[in-house]
């Protein structure tokens, strides 16, 4: 017998369609992204936590949203640790499937952290201890951004 395995993201979006129907549901968001996305945000901001939020908002909308000093930001990380980093002349960015997809998980980084020490080979760091290894590009990719990284580190030295 099939099963049907959903997530607090799913129950979040039905009791919006079971109350008000969905084409209202659908008129949340953009053109491309109807409805909403919950986030995960955490890192240099004052209130982290989870967030129901219409597909659409920028980057900037989340910053203020979260108590996050913008003059301080100097990255978020949109998507987890495969996702993508956006740099501050990028907070217009919307988060949509037209511009930055996400599971949901936003970090956001101020200025006392080191983004290749702190962020890349942490990252790294993970995808190296993750990695099943049945594949080369997981297997060895991430120990060749490991020795870069290591080396780019080095140079600054």
């Amino acid at each position: 017998m099939p099963t049907v395995v959903n997530n607090v993201e799913t129950f979040c979006s039905v009791v919006k369609v079971v109350l008000k129907g969905g084409d209202w549901y659908k008129s949340l968001g953009t053109h491309e992204s109807t409805g909403t996305k919950l986030l995960s945000i955490s890192g240099d901001c004052k209130f982290p936590g989870v967030y129901e939020v219409e597909w659409g908002f920028s980057i900037n909308d989340i910053l203020d949203m979260v108590g996050a000093s913008k003059a301080d930001v100097q990255a978020v990380q949109v998507g987890g640790p495969s996702g993508a980093i956006i740099a501050p002349n990028e907070f217009n960015r919307i988060l949509g499937f037209e511009d930055l997809a996400t599971g949901g998980s936003l970090i956001i980084f101020n200025h006392h952290r080191d983004l290749l020490n702190d962020v890349v080979m942490n990252f790294t760091e993970f995808f190296i201890e993750e990695s099943c290894g049945s594949c080369s590009t997981c297997r060895i990719v991430p120990l060749i951004l490991k020795r870069n990284s290591k080396n780019i580190k080095c140079t600054w030295c």
